[in-house]
């Protein structure tokens, strides 16, 4: 049987891993949407300018969270392999 001593250190690295692809990840969505530049030809009513920017933000907080979610899973499926690798041993 594994002593977790060992393996702590490693656990925390990926801690670390994930905590910094977060902050990441929600930095490259937070510079998305700065770079955005809403132009129009005629002048918007209040309403509707607050409408197309909640769109622009429903689709940014979604995007983000499904691009994590991904990561999240990919990591999942790596643990998972190595698990059954390491059991196989």
């Amino acid at each position: 049987r594994t002593d977790i001593r060992v393996s702590i250190g490693a656990l925390f690295q990926l801690l670390s891993e994930l905590c910094q692809h977060s902050q990441t990840t929600i930095q490259n969505a937070i510079d998305e949407f700065l770079i955005k530049t809403f132009l129009s030809v005629e002048i918007v009513s209040e309403s509707q300018f607050l409408l197309q920017i909640n769109d622009i933000t429903g689709y940014l907080e979604s995007n983000t969270a499904r691009l994590f979610s991904h990561s999240l899973q990919l990591l999942r499926s790596f643990v998972h392999g190595n698990t059954y690798v390491s059991v196989m041993a």
